[in-house]
Parts: C-alpha cells; sequence; structure tokens
C-alpha cells in the first residue's frame, strides 16, 4: 500500500513539473524570446494552454480595464458599403434589463473571442494565417453571416455578382480619453480587413432562418 502511494505521488508530482514547464516555455515563446522560438511551442499553446489555461490578467490590480472593449463589423462591396454594426450593443442592452440572462454568457464568450484574436494578432499573423489560428476570429466570422442576413437594405442594393467583403474592427475605447494629453493622438482600434464573404456563406445563413 506505501508503496502504491509512493508511486501515486511522483506520478502527480511528474505531471505537475511537466505542465508548469510547459507553461514557463510558452510564456517565454509568447514574449518572443529566440531561445524558445520553436514551432512545437505554438502548437502546445494553441491546443492545450489557451483552451483550458487562458487567463486574461487586465481585470486585476495593477492593471485595472482602460478601456470599453468590443467588436465593430461593416460589409462592403466594390460599390457600396454598409453602416458600422456594433454587435454588442443589443446583447449589452438586454444584459443590462436582466442580469441573469443568457446574454451575460454571450458578452463573456465575445471578450473571449476578442482576447483571443489580439493574442494571435501580436504573433504578426496576416490576415490569412489568423483566419487559420484564431479560434476567436473563426468564431467573430461566423456570428457576421448571421448578422449579414439582417442587413437587408445592403444586400438589396449590391449587384447580382458582386462579391462581399468584411472589416472588423476591435475597439479598444479609454474609459476617460482625456486623462492623459497623448490620449487624443492614439488609435484605439485594430483592423482586420477585406474578408471574403461568399454568397453560399450568407444562403446558407438565410436558410436556417
Amino acid at each position: 500500500m506505501l508503496k502504491h502511494t509512493k508511486i501515486y505521488r511522483l506520478i502527480i508530482i511528474s505531471f505537475l513539473s511537466f505542465h508548469f514547464l510547459l507553461i514557463i516555455s510558452t510564456q517565454c515563446y509568447n514574449q518572443g524570446w529566440s531561445f524558445f522560438n520553436y514551432e512545437i511551442l505554438e502548437k502546445i499553446d494553441d491546443n492545450y494552454i489557451n483552451p483550458y489555461f487562458e487567463q486574461n490578467w487586465c481585470m486585476f490590480a495593477p492593471e485595472p480595464p482602460q478601456g470599453n472593449e468590443y467588436i465593430i463589423l461593416k460589409f462592403h462591396s466594390k460599390s457600396i458599403n454598409s453602416p458600422l454594426i456594433d454587435i454588442h450593443e443589443q446583447i449589452k442592452n438586454n444584459s443590462f434589463r436582466n442580469p441573469f440572462s443568457l446574454d451575460q454568457r454571450i458578452i463573456k464568450y465575445m471578450s473571449e473571442c476578442y482576447n483571443d484574436i489580439m493574442i494571435n494578432h501580436t504573433r504578426g499573423y496576416t490576415t490569412e494565417k489568423l483566419l487559420q489560428k484564431s479560434n476567436g476570429l473563426l468564431s467573430i466570422l461566423n456570428y457576421s453571416k448571421i448578422v449579414l442576413t439582417k442587413q437587408e437594405k445592403f444586400l438589396h442594393q449590391i449587384a447580382p455578382h458582386d462579391s462581399i467583403k468584411l472589416n472588423v474592427y476591435l475597439i479598444n475605447e479609454p474609459l476617460s480619453p482625456f486623462r492623459k494629453p497623448s490620449c487624443k493622438k492614439k488609435q484605439y482600434y485594430f483592423e482586420i480587413k477585406n474578408i471574403n464573404l461568399t454568397k453560399n456563406m450568407i444562403n446558407n445563413e438565410r436558410a436556417s432562418f
């Protein structure tokens, strides 16, 4: 019995040691340290660390949130642009009316999508690479197809054979924009341009309603 206890203890210690070694290694990789510049660490980060152990420390001191983070969409073709669409606005209004509604979970999920996109953006990925690596961006892209089906005026005005593209704006709006003199000159958004939306995607989303 004592022998089995020692074996279990050794297994647990080994697992925890290996786990924290992966945590430290991927953190060094994300910091851009050349000694840890291995593709396998990126795969471990994407498939093990982020899905299960990702943390966003911005909600805690000493680095409290500096602004409101949300996502805006804009659809466009060669001849016409849609208005800017704040996909958080209606969900936030619903959550204010009922703090125990499902909308609270949707807001949290969108926040995680925002964080995932920004984490991958800091790695210097192109739009094509972001679409491959960022599950958050893929989730927003899928949601945007539903949003597009509601833009009846825009859809009626585009040419029959015109392609539709999507711009995604990740906004970090300062809570006190005039607290510092330099705030006026700073850009508070990150833009992902010209994501293609095919007509098959749009028609499939329309058929589901």
